[in-house]
């Protein structure tokens, strides 16, 4: 079974432990347990899942980018990752997702579209890691 993990800065530790967030040793990283509500835990989810379940884009093909710069949060340098998908990437077509259907809908875009993660991670002191989502 697949763990829903988080990224929770040290300072939040005690917040996410009292909303039933559990701490898995071996990853050094906490979790949500099975039959824990997730919706209080959305400011620490990862970026693939706020919002963006990992089955809601595809695409013949995508690029990947990386730059660098000022961290408008920490004002630190800062690696900007970032996945362009094309022009005519599908996206899920939500008005077209029924309980009876069993092929879920997609629907082209006729735009391109920058997927954007800027990370900063600090592994010796946690409580300065820097995520944000752009």
């Amino acid at each position: 079974m697949r763990q829903n993990y988080l990224n929770v800065p040290y300072k939040d530790k005690d917040i996410a432990k009292s909303l039933g967030a559990k701490w898995d040793y071996s990853k050094k990283q906490w979790f949500i347990p099975a039959g824990v509500e997730t919706s209080c835990f959305e400011k620490w989810l990862p970026c693939t899942t706020q919002g963006l379940i990992e089955e809601n884009l595809r695409s013949e093909y995508f690029y990947l980018a990386q730059t660098e710069k000022e961290c408008f949060k920490c004002h630190k340098h800062t690696i900007v990752n970032a996945i362009v998908l094309p022009e005519g990437f599908e996206s899920i077509d939500e008005e077209g997702l029924d309980d009876d259907n069993q092929e879920t809908p997609f629907c082209a875009n006729d735009y391109p579209s920058v997927l954007a993660l800027t990370t900063r991670r600090n592994f010796t002191r946690p409580e300065e890691d820097c995520i944000t989502t752009l």
